[in-house]
C-alpha cells in the first residue's frame, strides 16, 4: 500500500480496510503527510493482519474465507451486525468465529 502511495497512486482498495478502517486511514494519512517511515511501519504491521485469514472452510474457496473472516471481524468491532454471506459463500461456523476472536485479541497492538 505504502508503495502504490509512493508510487504516486491517489488510493486503494485494500480488503482489510472493511474490518481494519482506521489502520488504512492512519496509512493513508501518513503517506499524504511524507511520512513514508511512518507508512512503511504499517505497511509492515499489515502483513500480521493477513492471518485472519488463515482458517481452512473446506466448503469454499479462500476467497470465501476472506469474505467471511471480514465480515466476522467487522460484527465483533461492532462495525456490522451480522455476518451472514448471501449463496455460493460459506457461513462463519463456530471455529471461524473463534479464530476471528482469538486474531482480534492479539492483534490490538498492530492496528487497533
Amino acid at each position: 500500500m505504502d508503495g502504490v502511495l509512493l508510487a504516486g497512486f491517489h488510493g486503494l482498495v485494500p480488503g482489510l480496510a472493511n474490518a481494519f478502517i482506521e489502520f488504512h486511514v492512519d496509512l493513508a494519512r501518513r503517506a499524504k503527510q511524507g511520512d513514508w517511515a511512518g507508512a512503511s511501519d504499517l505497511r509492515g504491521r499489515n502483513c500480521a493482519l493477513l492471518d485472519i485469514y488463515m482458517y481452512p472452510i473446506w466448503s469454499g474457496s479462500f476467497n470465501a474465507v476472506v469474505l467471511v473472516a471480514l465480515k466476522e471481524a467487522s460484527v465483533l468491532r461492532g462495525l456490522i451486525s451480522t455476518s451472514t454471506t448471501s449463496s455460493p459463500f460459506s457461513q462463519a461456523d463456530d471455529g471461524l468465529r473463534l479464530h476471528v476472536a482469538n486474531f482480534l485479541a492479539r492483534a490490538k497492538g498492530l492496528a487497533l
